[in-house]
C-alpha cells in the first residue's frame, strides 16, 4: 500500500509499506503538515486490502463503523476533509492493529466561497 499527498500543485510525497510490514502508516504521517483539500492517493494490491475511511472509534479498534466509506479499487485518491480523518484497512485486522492505520489532521480549513 502506497498513499501519495497531492496539493493543489502537484506535490507527491511518496510512502512504501514493505512485504516485511516494517513500515508504519502511523508513523508515516508523523512530521507532516496536511491541509484540508491535500489528495491522499492509496495505491494498493485490491485483492488484499483496501481502505476505509471510519470514525476515531474505527480507527483505534480497527472496526468499521456505520457511515464508513470503504474503497477497494487498488488506486482510491480521497481528499482530506478539516479536522481529523481517520483510515484503516479492514481486509487484515491483525495488521490494521499492528500497522495498517493511520490518523491524520488536516490544519487549514477550506477556502470561503463568496
Amino acid at each position: 500500500m502506497r498513499p501519495f499527498i497531492q496539493r493543489q500543485q502537484p506535490i507527491w510525497l511518496e510512502m512504501i509499506m514493505v512485504r516485511n510490514h516494517q513500515f508504519s502508516l502511523e508513523g508515516w504521517t508523523r512530521g507532516k503538515n496536511f491541509l484540508t483539500s491535500d489528495i491522499l492517493e492509496f495505491i494498493y494490491d485490491e485483492q488484499l486490502f483496501n481502505v476505509v475511511v471510519v470514525d476515531k472509534n474505527g480507527h483505534d479498534t480497527c472496526t468499521v463503523n456505520d457511515g464508513a466509506m470503504e474503497f477497494d479499487s487498488g488506486d482510491d485518491k480521497i481528499p482530506l476533509a478539516f479536522g481529523a480523518n481517520y483510515f484503516i484497512c479492514s481486509t487484515q485486522p491483525d495488521l490494521c492493529a499492528a500497522i495498517i492505520k493511520m490518523a491524520i489532521n488536516a490544519t487549514t480549513p477550506p477556502p470561503s466561497s463568496k
